[in-house]
């Protein structure tokens, strides 16, 4: 630390000039004003989980389930995910890729999960949901 701390200080400056070392901080915990209260330490799963709340990112591939429609107008897919934590909000979707060919894709999302359904004409053999982000920021 390379300042002596005054009341106008708003910021904390660590500088490190010996090439080739590594400089690590642990167990702290910055607020402001005068008083400071109890260390809280959490888990990584709890902070994770807390994130999670407001944002989740899926990367991979789903594959969808195939149902007939009565009348015989053709099949639909569908692709069911819940997410690992229950969402501040009902969340929105982006970037949401599903292959396999049709058209008429919906999106059904709530703060458990989203549902994915396509209902083509025909469709491939194959019809996954791959990638999305589910944002329910403040």
């Amino acid at each position: 630390i390379d300042a002596t701390p005054v009341a106008t200080n708003r910021c904390l400056r660590v500088g490190l000039s010996t090439p080739g070392t590594s400089f690590q901080v642990y167990g702290v915990q910055f607020e402001p004003g005068p008083v400071a209260t109890p260390f809280e330490h959490r888990p990584y799963g709890t902070e994770l989980a807390l994130c999670e709340r407001y944002f989740y990112k899926f990367v991979g591939e789903l594959f969808a389930l195939t149902y007939a429609r009565t009348g015989g107008s053709g099949d639909y897919r569908v692709v069911n995910f819940t997410f690992p934590t229950t969402m501040r909000s009902t969340p929105t979707m982006n970037n949401v890729t599903f292959t396999g060919g049709g058209s008429d894709m919906q999106i059904f999302a709530n703060p458990s999960g989203v549902s994915v359904i396509q209902t083509p004409k025909s469709v491939a053999n194959g019809t996954s949901l791959k990638n999305f982000e589910a944002e329910a920021e403040l």
